[in-house]
């Protein structure tokens, strides 16, 4: 997320990709499901700071691979819906 964020500080145009690999390698694969919550909650601790970053007209995109289910058992993927969630400040009403 840290790279992110300085990218989004800097007069940045194009697309930027950010692949958060932990959820999939150190948590989801190695079934633990409390270092995978954790990594959620310091995510969701970010986004605001993400948001108030983003100009105007951009567009965050947020989405996966695969579904994990991290108490599942066995290390192959999970058949949990994958998410894909979009958020822009034209398109939220945000002024």
């Amino acid at each position: 997320m840290d790279k992110l964020v300085d990218t989004l500080k800097t007069d940045f145009t194009g697309l930027s990709f950010l692949n958060l690999v932990d959820f999939d390698a150190l948590y989801g694969h190695r079934r633990d499901p409390e270092g995978y919550g954790k990594a959620l909650e310091e995510f969701d601790a970010r986004l605001p700071e993400v948001f108030d970053l983003l100009k105007e007209d951009d567009l965050l995109v947020i989405t996966a691979d695969h579904g994990n289910d991290p108490v599942h058992h066995g290390t192959d993927h999970t058949r949990e819906y994958v998410p894909l969630i979009a958020y822009s400040k034209k398109a939220s009403g945000s002024k």
